[in-house]
C-alpha cells in the first residue's frame, strides 16, 4: 500500500510538469525538425489549451473544496491532462512521420 501511495504522489508532484510539456513539446519538436504543419500547428495548439485548461479547473476545483470544507482528490481533473498529452503526442507523431516518397517525374 506505501508503493501506491508513493507512486501517486510523485505522479500528483508531476502533473504541473507533464502539463507544461504537453504545451511545449510539440512546439520545440517541430521547430527542431522543421517540420511544421497546419494539422501539427493545430494538434499543438489544442494541447496547450487542454494544458491550460487542466490547471484552471484544478484551480476552480480547490476553491470549491475550501469553500465547502471538504477533502478534494488530486485527479478529479486529471481528464483535461491525459487531452493535453494525448493531442501533444499526436502532434509529434504527425511532425515525426517521414513524408511518402514521390516516383521521379517521367
Amino acid at each position: 500500500m506505501a508503493a501506491v501511495d508513493l507512486v501517486l504522489a510523485l505522479l500528483v508532484l508531476l502533473m504541473p510538469w507533464i502539463a507544461l510539456a504537453a504545451a511545449l513539446a510539440p512546439a520545440v519538436f517541430m521547430g527542431a525538425e522543421r517540420r511544421w504543419s497546419a494539422v501539427g500547428v493545430a494538434l499543438w495548439l489544442v494541447a496547450a489549451a487542454l494544458a491550460v485548461g487542466w490547471f484552471l479547473a484544478t484551480i476552480v476545483e480547490m476553491d470549491r473544496v475550501d469553500a465547502a470544507g471538504t477533502g478534494g482528490n488530486a485527479f478529479s481533473e486529471v481528464g483535461w491532462l491525459l487531452g493535453a498529452v494525448t493531442t501533444a503526442i499526436a502532434s509529434i507523431v504527425l511532425a515525426a512521420r517521414r513524408p511518402r516518397s514521390r516516383p521521379p517525374a517521367a
